[in-house]
């Protein structure tokens, strides 16, 4: 090959100069001398990525931090998350039964517990092809290698939304509930499905919630006023909306219902319908991270 004009030879010098500078700022075990050697590399600062058809990108994440880093390793970078929920080597998951013809054979569902147990998983509620469960750390890749799994993924979450009292006046529901003709004989039963309800004693011997409320928490814990982890503004989110509704219809029975993740929703709705035989759901949580918003998603 050779070079036409003087400025390619410029250029060309100069590119070969610059690459060499490179070269000798480089530290001295990333050099390449004669081949290279995976121990000549730099250390990686994060674990190799690991990738999994069957799990999502979050526990992906987690199992990828495990076979880098070891079990304290994993454990360290869940402490980070604040948005995924671990219990000691256990992480909380769902899983997804197949629902393809071949596999939707009767007792699935059932099977698919068993093998997460046998694992060392713990199963903590199901719904329908959704089963949520604690599962070690180091068993998420056989978890998810399961015949009857079609795959594993983090719980969706939702947010609580903003909550406005003393709306009573400024909707003029005060001159509706003063109709008689508009008042129903028959109770009417609403439920307020959210997150935490702290604070819902105090409220009823204030007088600001009815005394006969009924309460039910299908989270794992059963902690109706959520868990002293949250922040105050979550834990009295429901609480808050009980008391705006009780303002709108003072003479409602109200079923106070929380939970926390889209396996627990869909247990707590059912109830909510088929048990408690409610009239209106008082719905003011958000879901952020579960469909594309045309009502076409999991929740």
């Amino acid at each position: 090959m050779t070079i036409q004009s003087t400025g390619h030879k410029r250029a060309l010098l100069i590119a070969l100069a610059g690459a060499a500078a490179l070269t000798a700022l480089l530290p001295a075990r990333a050099r390449v001398q004669d081949g290279w050697r995976l121990a000549d590399l730099p250390p990686l600062t994060e674990p190799a990525g690991f990738v999994h058809p069957k799990l999502d990108g979050g526990l992906n994440r987690i199992y990828g931090h495990y076979l880098g880093r070891g079990l304290s390793g994993a454990k360290s970078y869940l402490a980070r998350q604040k948005t995924i929920d671990s219990q000691g080597d256990l992480v909380r998951a769902v899983a997804v039964a197949r629902t393809d013809a071949a596999a939707n054979a009767p007792g699935l569902v059932t099977r698919l517990k068993a093998d997460i147990m046998r694992v060392g998983g713990r199963v903590e509620t199901s719904h329908r092809e959704l089963v949520q469960c604690l599962i070690p750390i180091g068993a998420l890749a056989a978890v998810a290698e399961i015949p009857g799994l079609a795959r594993l993924r983090l719980p969706l979450r939702p947010r609580p939304l903003d909550v406005t009292s003393e709306g009573v006046a400024k909707t003029g529901a005060n001159a509706w509930q003063a109709l008689s003709p508009y008042r129903v004989s028959n109770e009417v039963k609403v439920g307020i499905l959210d997150l935490g309800f702290k604070g819902y004693l105090s409220l009823k011997s204030a007088g600001e919630l009815p005394s006969n409320v009924t309460t039910r928490s299908f989270r794992a814990d059963g902690l109706i006023e959520g868990p002293d982890s949250w922040d105050d503004v979550t834990r009295v989110h429901g609480a808050a909306c009980a008391e705006v509704v009780h303002d709108m219809a003072p003479g409602a029975k109200l079923y106070l219902v929380n939970f926390n993740t889209d396996v627990e929703h869909h247990n707590a709705v059912e109830w909510l319908v088929d048990e408690a035989g409610v009239d209106v759901i008082s719905y003011s949580v958000g879901w952020t991270n579960a469909g594309d918003g045309r009502g076409t998603g999991p929740i």
